[in-house]
């Protein structure tokens, strides 16, 4: 067994319960990257998570040697911070698109059908890219990650818009939901397909 420092067990044993029997030890994961490492590093009293968590240790020797469940919980909310950010700017670059479309006075200066085109396919665009620059760091749990982002930007949109659209366009809720709200619900539906397609090929890779 190979013993780690203690500022790497505050971050990994923070629920000391999930290693039971062997609280000042590390998993047998750790110690595979650890020994690894440590030939090339010469030490072993340093801890491979935050190492990682710091961008030091070589790419060939990040994931899948450390389970996404052992990451320290700065990483988590990091994580929470994009999914958050990525799904405002998921209305609001949309939002700032159509000020284009409309005079001061809120009205349209081309055709309202071309300009809910537009925006539909701009705003499906950006989700999918969006998507994807956060899948970019989920690396297990691809479809269950897929449907907390989709329900986390969905309920950022519709939220948005109550507070911000509604008062502006003068729109009763109903009226809301029948020609806008219900299209949002693209977000899950595409987020949980692309979750699905991640699934699939981690399962044929691994």
């Amino acid at each position: 067994m190979v013993h780690v420092s203690p500022l790497c067990r505050t971050g990994i044993y923070a629920d000391r319960e999930r290693f039971r029997g062997g609280r000042d030890r590390v998993p047998e994961p750790f110690q595979r990257l650890l020994r690894r490492f440590s030939e090339d590093a010469g030490r072993e009293d340093i801890c491979p998570v935050f190492m990682q968590g710091a961008g030091l240790i070589p790419e060939r020797l990040r994931w899948p040697d450390i389970p996404l469940e052992w990451y320290p919980s700065s990483m988590n909310v990091t994580q929470t911070g994009r999914l958050i950010g990525f799904g405002i700017l998921t209305w609001l670059l949309p939002f700032l698109l159509s000020l284009l479309f409309y005079s001061p006075e809120g009205i349209p200066l081309y055709d309202v059908f071309l300009i809910k085109t537009i925006l539909l396919v701009f705003s499906t665009a950006l989700g999918v890219f969006l998507i994807l620059v956060y899948f970019g760091n989920i690396h297990a749990h691809f479809v269950r990650e897929g449907i907390l982002l989709g329900i986390v930007w969905l309920l950022i949109n519709w939220v948005l818009d109550i507070l911000i659209l509604l008062p502006l366009a003068g729109m009763d809720f109903g009226t809301y939901m029948a020609q806008v709200g219900v299209r949002y619900l693209n977000i899950p539906i595409i987020a949980t397909g692309i979750g699905y397609a991640a699934e699939q090929a981690a399962q044929r890779t691994g």
